[in-house]
């Protein structure tokens, strides 16, 4: 599987996100301790900050690794991290429960990648129990392609557990843009 750690340019205790479960072309779905938020400081009225934050890491793992998959590709050079702009719209429909064992984010990119520029994401964060995660893990093994996305096995499955929903707006710089201002600095010495 991926590793976090290698798509995130943050360090604990603000990489929140701790595996990655389902990695598709248009989707990106990871888990996420609860207990995170107690390890930020933060009071749990924060919840909304932090369910936001899940949505915008779990983005930027997404675009980190589109951006490995086309550098590997040999399409174009690996993009820099990427950093979120905004939310245009985001709604916690409810407190993550105290006993909840997991956070699961998903990501669903709504425009092309296209190695610069601004990229939209929607997302949700779903509260489940340790029982469900092994369900979602099975199901998500047993898939088949053309199988149901992500989205639709979390909506049908796990509706009752929904924590949050929005969209992001995420800014990709262009990977090329630091190399040739260093460059230019060079050419006018």
């Amino acid at each position: 599987m991926h590793d976090v750690a290698a798509l995130l340019p943050h360090q604990p205790p603000m990489r929140l996100l701790d595996e990655l479960l389902a990695v598709e072309p248009d989707d990106l779905l990871a888990l996420a301790d609860p207990r995170h938020i107690d390890g930020l400081g933060l009071p749990r009225s924060a919840q909304r900050v932090f369910a936001l934050e899940l949505l915008a890491q779990t983005a930027a793992a997404y675009a980190a690794l589109a951006a490995r998959a086309t550098a590997e590709a040999g399409r174009a050079p690996p993009t820099t991290p990427g950093m979120l702009l905004g939310s245009r719209s985001f709604e916690l429909m409810r407190a993550i429960p105290d006993a909840c064992a997991w956070l699961t984010v998903h990501i669903r990119r709504k425009t092309p990648l296209l190695g610069a520029g601004l990229a939209k994401f929607s997302g949700t964060v779903w509260a489940l129990e340790s029982e469900a995660i092994v369900e979602l893990r099975d199901a998500l093994g047993a898939r088949k392609p053309g199988a149901a996305s992500v989205a639709t096995l979390l909506a049908t499955q796990y509706d009752g557990s929904l924590v949050g929903r929005g969209d992001l707006s995420v800014y990709l710089p262009n990977p090329n843009a630091n190399a040739s201002a260093n460059a230019n600095r060079g050419a006018s010495s």
